[in-house]
């Protein structure tokens, strides 16, 4: 999985996929079965979310202790 220019990389064993925040795009594959990679890309979906969030809580905390020194 990589992130970058608004866009998400994922790739499993069958597949590569594009999410660019609304839309997945299969760049190569779609696996054999497409409930179970629906579900894999909705599970990095996620945790992709949940990282952005951490790391914006971060930046926002460095900001904070920046202004403060």
């Amino acid at each position: 999985m990589d992130a970058g220019h608004g866009l998400l990389l994922a790739a499993s064993l069958n597949s590569v996929a594009l999410y660019d925040g609304e839309n997945w795009q299969y760049l190569y594959g779609g696996g054999s079965s497409p409930k179970e990679e629906a579900m894999l890309l909705e599970m990095l979906t996620q945790e992709a979310e949940q990282e952005l969030d951490e790391l914006t809580e971060l930046a926002d905390k460095l900001k904070s202790a920046k202004g403060q020194g």
